[in-house]
């Protein structure tokens, strides 16, 4: 693994983790992957800046898949952040779920190949950041509205109460906000539309 990886993976973690102080996050659902996605690379940056950087482990091809997919996915994520906008959650818990399975991947790795890692990071040190990685928790939105789109498949449509669930866990709070995003939605829509005509 070339430590430009290593590199530019510690850089897109530090911006990530920057983000906290920008304006863009001031919104509950924001907030609430922020920092979902913030406890679980709050828990692996240590152990690559500490740990990784020096150690004879860089080689190793599963490993450095795993750094390679991580930094994508925190780029990703820090892009869908700058531009929030609610009707992106699914593509938001998607990444955070990524994100996290990619930790997860590194710390098995790691946890199996502790000869080639430094004393302070023994096996228990990794299980118990493997441990904090799996029980970093947040509500998925994405539940419910698979639930709405269960219900709109049997031609009911999503009950009152879903929508409102929604409504809630995206903090969409008056009437317009909703009407903002349903156009946004569309929009979108119409956009992927015709870029699937085009291709």
């Amino acid at each position: 693994m070339e430590m430009s990886l290593l590199e530019t993976l510690l850089r897109d973690i530090s911006s990530f983790l920057n983000f906290s102080s920008s304006e863009n996050i001031d919104s509950e659902p924001v907030q609430k992957y922020y920092q979902a996605a913030e406890e679980i690379l709050k828990v692996l940056k240590p152990i690559i800046l500490n740990a990784i950087f020096d150690s004879e482990i860089t080689s190793d091809e599963v490993l450095s898949k795993a750094f390679e997919e991580l930094g994508v996915s925190v780029e990703e994520l820090l892009l869908q952040f700058e531009r929030w906008q609610p009707f992106r959650v699914l593509q938001v818990e998607s990444l955070i779920s990524e994100i996290r399975n990619s930790c997860l991947d590194i710390f098995r790795v790691l946890k199996s190949s502790h000869r080639h890692l430094p004393y302070e990071l023994s096996p228990a040190s990794l299980e118990l950041h493997l441990q904090k990685i799996k029980h970093v928790g947040y509500e998925q939105t994405s539940s419910v509205i698979k639930e709405a789109k269960r219900d709109q498949v049997g031609n009911f449509g999503p009950s009152s109460e879903i929508l409102l669930r929604i409504a809630e866990s995206l903090s969409l709070n008056s009437n317009m906000e909703i009407l903002i995003e349903a156009v946004a939605l569309e929009k979108l829509k119409e956009n992927t539309a015709q870029a699937k005509k085009i291709a």
